[in-house]
This record gives C-alpha cells, structure tokens and sequence, in this order.
C-alpha cells in the first residue's frame, strides 16, 4: 500500500485540497483538521515540498512548494506552532 493510499485524505474530492481550498476559506479549518490527524503526514509534506507542488499538503497549503502566506492566514499563531513543530521536529 502505498503513503498516499494511507492518508487520511484519500477517497475525499482532490480538488478540496487545491481550488476549492483557495476559493472557499470555510472549507479551511476542515481541512486542516484531516492532515492534522493524518498518519502519512510527515511523508505528505516532503513530497509536496521536494515536487515544488502547490495545494495542501499535510495541512499547509503550499505555492512552489513553500508555504503560502495568504492561504494559511486563517491558522493561529498556536495552529502554526503545533502544525510546523509537528513537520520538522519529528
């Protein structure tokens, strides 16, 4: 089986996790919440961030696979703190 199969995400529309993600902000914290629980997450964001991807992934919408800075902005400085602590102190 293979990470993305594993991931929390799959069998949910991809699009929530690209445009629908971008457009609808109240969509947002719901999605946040599936990668936060997810068990491939850790996989997830290096492959979004080594691919240069864009959309979410691992609960931080990526552009060019970097964070973006106007499709988290919805995200507490706490949110952040625990979601970025989790992906590079493991």
């Amino acid at each position: 089986m293979t990470w993305q199969e594993k991931a929390k995400c799959a069998g949910h529309e991809t699009n929530t996790f690209f445009d629908i993600y971008e457009e609808n902000p109240q969509i947002r914290s719901t999605v946040d919440s599936i990668c936060a629980s997810c068990p491939v997450r850790h996989k997830c964001f290096d492959e979004g961030v080594a691919s240069r991807s864009w959309g979410v992934w691992a609960g931080v919408y990526l552009v060019d696979g970097q964070p973006s800075k106007e499709f988290n902005d919805h995200k507490t400085d706490q949110q952040w703190f625990t979601v970025w602590s989790d992906l590079m102190l493991r």
